[in-house]
């Protein structure tokens, strides 16, 4: 699951362009609807496919920080400060964005991003 789900991220992150204002993709997971949920909801879940750090509280206005630099100085870590803002369990979250560090005209930018689940077969979902 981690390698589809990165796969997943790496895709939307590298397939949008400037005057792109919306994108839409999707990916079939061979794993539960649970699993997924708690893929994108848990700090072990963010850990096990997006980033090696990650301070998650999966509630409205609950922190998605997801470091991919760990050591980096606050602000610098990646997705610092980022937010959920909304959750209907199991089958949709969103949470804020901004773009990297280094990129500091777009990072003070925020991207909203929309996740959906749909259990397929029992064992797989549809991100």
């Amino acid at each position: 699951m981690r390698h589809v789900l990165a796969a997943f991220l790496w895709v939307l992150a590298s397939c949008c362009g400037a005057q792109e204002r919306a994108l839409d993709k999707e990916v079939l997971v061979n794993a539960t609807i649970e699993q997924v949920w708690a893929a994108w909801t848990t700090r072990e879940g963010i850990t096990s496919f997006l980033a090696p750090e990650a301070e998650i509280d999966a509630r409205v206005g609950g922190a998605f920080h997801v470091h991919f630099d760990p050591l980096a100085a606050p602000g610098s870590k990646g997705a610092d400060d980022m937010r959920y803002r909304a959750l209907q369990k199991p089958t949709m979250l969103s949470f804020d964005w901004n773009a990297p560090p280094h990129l500091a005209q777009a990072r003070a930018q925020r991207t909203f991003v929309v996740v959906r689940l749909k259990d397929v077969d029992g064992k797989s979902t549809r991100v």
